[in-house]
């Protein structure tokens, strides 16, 4: 991975801002967590480069869709819910 880390989003973060439907819970130097409610699931750096480079706020403007999947716009990311749930059935690494 590269090293331009940024120092802000080195440490454990508790982000608690809700789009209504999940939150960021926590953002740690491996990934982050997202919360939907009944759930937490884990985001990896590993498997999600591009969440990598991204900033605090880039990584918390997000939505749920009407089928629970996450959607993050202005990074041009998408994640069904079923990837993290059952992260063995997706082996790929996401790239654009």
């Amino acid at each position: 991975m590269p090293t331009v880390f940024r120092e802000e989003t080195r440490k454990h973060i508790h982000v608690s801002s809700a789009n209504g439907e999940a939150e960021i819970q926590n953002i740690s130097p491996r990934g982050f967590w997202i919360f939907d409610g009944e759930k937490e699931y884990f985001v990896s750096f590993k498997n999600y480069p591009d969440f990598y480079t991204a900033t605090v706020q880039q990584i918390n403007d997000f939505t749920v869709d009407a089928f629970g999947n996450f959607h993050w716009e202005v990074l041009d990311i998408d994640i069904e819910k079923e990837s993290l749930e059952t992260p063995e059935n997706y082996p790929l690494v996401f790239t654009k």
